[in-house]
């Protein structure tokens, strides 16, 4: 009989490599799922180069509140993907982050 896993225990490597591949979507689902609550509801991650997650977010009070969780957001990130893949957030001011 074959060993079950839970789909929700996959989901941190799945979305680590379709990360890496570029996948906005990927990167999308992993802010939801790892940040969520207002945060994502007022920001949007655009994408993922050389270690730096670029992220779009609604408003200036936006950018500053996030610029000064950074190390939190990112270690909880890192902490989902099982690797230290992100080295830092940018965040951007867009008129419709999400």
């Amino acid at each position: 009989m074959p060993d079950f896993v839970s789909l929700r225990s996959l989901l941190p490597d799945v979305l680590a490599r379709l990360s890496d591949s570029g996948s906005t979507g990927a990167l999308q689902s992993l802010w939801r799922e790892v940040i969520g609550g207002p945060i994502a509801q007022n920001s949007c991650p655009r994408s993922l180069s050389g270690g730096v997650l670029r992220v779009d977010v609604a408003s200036v009070a936006w950018r500053t509140t996030l610029q000064a969780e950074e190390p939190a957001l990112r270690a909880r990130l890192n902490a989902a993907l099982r690797a230290v893949s992100i080295e830092r957030l940018e965040f951007e001011v867009r008129a419709r982050a999400p």
